[in-house]
């Protein structure tokens, strides 16, 4: 408790701990009571069970109550009897005309500071009518204030009242204010002269937050907490400038306080810009305290705090605020990538994104990491050895990762049957780390169907004609093989490659080669290295078809038949 004279005065001095400056109980001490005209009572609140990872920056570590978190409530109480004796009489008397007429300051947003003489303390007057219109006239409009009134909390002896009219008092209006005194019996005097209060204009700027401390990692002061950062930050119960043109006696405290933006960055020396990442909406005034759950964990961040008033008009910003998580709970596992073979030199692998950890708590990763490894479609992906992709890892929200292949891993693609697995895993900036998704094989698509002349089982002999052709396919065709291997083994009896479309091969000597049956295999490669593998056989006679190379041919004999007196050998 601490106790005041009628001029804001405390009486005695305030030391709860030591009784002997207590100014109640002996007879000695009734003269200082007698003086009492207001008492002010500060209580302190705390919660009902202790916070383990919340310590009292003002109590020692080993406090008692280091880890309760406290709520102070102030009051003032001014009974009406203190200072008087025996019991009052009625009093019809109305309080005297206040005089001069008020002065105005209308330099706060939406509102208007009446400045008055007051009446003398002997009229008992409890409150001031404050009555305002359009003309100097009429007060269409009156609004009691209290005194001595409160800003801000704090009582004011001083005579003045501050109206706010968000629905009259628009930037550009002007306005008639008079003032007339109320007694603590009911009686009220005659209004003061009226006074103009000129086109009302925004003419004050906020302060800006003095200092802040955010919950983080490695502070002993401010431990973090777990998928959240909680902001703390200095209520702003000044301006930096204004009002400009008149008085207000209790400048440079704000009187129109709408309340606070918070910018956050990723480091201290950020600049706030564009919209802010919370408003006054959520946090009006009144507010020194954010809670910001859209965190990545561990990952530090900064936040800056700016004030607002009620026109919008913003001041400066805060020093940056840091602050960070702490977890020791992995991601969930990432579903199987997508892995798709976008070009001959590149295969993007895609993920859907981690929004959760185990406990299927929402939250924000702060990167992937992307292995592969060589195999074939009938390997089992789990027995692999992988290595990390080129680019890995990828800093979240980014999903995406495009492997550029080297000349080895075309080659290696090449190969029938030959393929990719990929895997994806999850960190967080702690770091912790999920377990990773099933592996995925790479994809290819190849539209189009190859068709080799001769067909699959023509029976050949001597030089064989062979094309190629993609039947049905809207594809680019880049690389076109056909290679036929010796059923003896050895080398190649056929081994050609072609690379612009329409495809072109050279004849088959198929003389030079012992009769049976071949089998031809075919590769044909699309521009996004996808690889369409057939095979077909054909079978080589030992007997010669007829077959004509030379241009006009001079056959002799020209006609007879076989056998008998004519040659049957033809020349030419």
């Amino acid at each position: 408790f601490k106790y005041y004279d009628d001029g804001g005065n405390q009486i005695g001095t305030f030391t709860p701990t030591d009784p002997s400056d207590d100014i109640g109980g002996a007879d000695a001490n009734a003269a200082l009571r007698s003086r009492i005209r207001r008492i002010a009572v500060d209580l302190v609140g705390m919660t009902a069970n202790p916070d383990l990872q919340y310590l009292d920056p003002a109590e020692a570590s080993t406090s008692s109550t280091a880890h309760y978190r406290k709520f102070e409530l102030s009051s003032n109480v001014v009974p009406e009897n203190l200072g008087r004796s025996g019991m009052q009489d009625s009093d019809n008397t109305p309080p005297g005309q206040v005089s001069p007429a008020p002065t105005l300051c209308g330099g706060h947003c939406q509102g208007v500071l009446v400045n008055f003489t007051g009446r003398p303390a002997s009229e008992l007057v409890t409150s001031y009518n404050v009555g305002y219109g359009t003309s100097s006239a009429a007060t269409p409009y009156v609004v009691n204030t209290p005194y001595p009134h409160y800003d801000n909390g704090m009582p004011s002896f001083t005579t003045h009242a501050f109206l706010r009219d968000t629905t009259h008092f628009t930037a550009g209006s002007t306005w008639y204010f008079k003032v007339q005194g109320k007694d603590s019996s009911g009686n009220v005097g005659t209004f003061s002269g009226s006074t103009s209060s000129g086109p009302l204009a925004d003419t004050t700027v906020p302060s800006a937050p003095a200092s802040g401390w955010g919950t983080q990692k490695g502070s002993s002061t401010h431990p973090a907490m777990d998928a959240q950062v909680q902001v703390h930050f200095d209520p702003v119960t000044t301006n930096a400038s204004g009002p400009t043109g008149c008085t207000d006696a209790d400048a440079p405290m704000i009187r129109d306080l709408k309340g606070y933006r918070i910018w956050r960055g990723t480091t201290s020396g950020f600049t706030p810009g564009g919209a802010p990442y919370v408003d006054e909406g959520s946090l009006a005034a009144g507010a020194s305290q954010f809670n910001d759950t859209n965190v990545a964990q561990c990952l530090p961040y900064y936040y800056k705090v700016a004030a607002v008033d009620l026109c919008n008009t913003q001041g400066g910003y805060s020093p940056a605020i840091a602050g960070s998580s702490d977890t020791t709970i992995a991601p969930m596992a990432p579903t199987a990538p997508t892995a798709s073979r976008t070009s001959q030199n590149a295969v993007t692998i895609t993920w859907p994104p981690v929004t959760q950890d185990v406990t299927s708590r929402t939250i924000l990763v702060a990167s992937y990491e992307v292995v592969y490894a060589q195999g074939t479609i009938s390997t089992d992906p789990n027995t692999l050895t992988y290595t990390a992709v080129p680019g890995s890892p990828v800093t979240s929200p980014t999903i995406t990762l495009v492997h550029n292949l080297s000349p080895s891993d075309k080659s290696y693609l090449q190969v029938q049957n030959n393929t990719f697995f990929y895997k994806v895993r999850a960190v967080d900036a702690c770091p912790n780390f999920s377990a990773y998704s099933y592996p995925s094989a790479q994809t290819c698509t190849f539209n189009g169907t190859p068709m080799v002349s001769p067909t699959s089982g023509s029976q050949v002999a001597g030089s064989v004609p062979i094309s190629l052709t993609i039947s049905g396919g809207g594809d680019t065709y880049v690389r076109a093989r056909i290679h036929i291997p010796n059923p003896q083994g050895g080398a190649e009896v056929y081994d050609q490659t072609a690379t612009a479309y329409p495809f072109t091969f050279p004849n088959w000597n198929s003389a030079a080669v012992p009769a049976g049956t071949y089998t031809v295999f075919i590769e044909v490669e699309n521009s996004n290295g996808c690889i369409n593998y057939t095979n077909q056989t054909l079978t080589v006679n030992s007997v010669l078809a007829c077959q004509i190379s030379p241009a006009n041919p001079n056959l002799s004999p020209t006609k007879g038949k076989v056998g008998g007196t004519v040659n049957s050998d033809l020349s030419w």
